[in-house]
């Protein structure tokens, strides 16, 4: 499973939910609607997608977040996340890589320096490079 942005999202989603898929890769990625919800430069589409603020409804930000089933995931992560991403905080990776790593799971994570939210694809060279090496190494490794 491979996604960046709400891509990254549905991919740690998915392997919260399913152990159909052997790997992952998430980048400029979403772990806690909740959390994200509050950083994001973005933060009036979440509220009229989710039906509101965190506080009004926090079932449904719960769950609909990974983190709330984060111990679920067991397939091996590869987090890969700008520092500067305003879209998706990088705070999303830390605490998505911080509790799969007290759960002792399988998960890696890079922090770009200075890497917007799309630093995977306007970034400079050497992040998009190293990005595309890494995410075909961590195929490799567990695929």
């Amino acid at each position: 499973m491979f996604g960046g942005s709400y891509g990254g999202f549905m991919t740690n989603l998915a392997l919260s939910r399913t152990n159909r898929f052997a790997a992952g890769v998430s980048y400029a990625t979403i772990s806690g609607l909740d959390t994200w919800s509050l950083q994001t430069d973005h933060w009036e589409s979440v509220d009229w997608d989710s039906g509101g603020p965190p506080w009004e409804i926090p079932d449904y930000y719960r769950s609909h977040s990974p983190m709330t089933r984060v111990a679920d995931i067991h397939a091996p992560l590869l987090i890969l996340h700008g520092e500067q991403d305003y879209r998706c905080a990088v705070g999303e990776a830390d605490q998505l890589f911080g509790a799969l790593r007290k759960l002792k799971h399988t998960v890696e994570l890079v922090r770009y320096p200075g890497g917007s939210h799309a630093f995977a694809h306007i970034g400079p060279p050497s992040h998009r490079l190293d990005f595309l090496q890494r995410v075909v190494d961590w195929f490799h490794r567990y695929l």
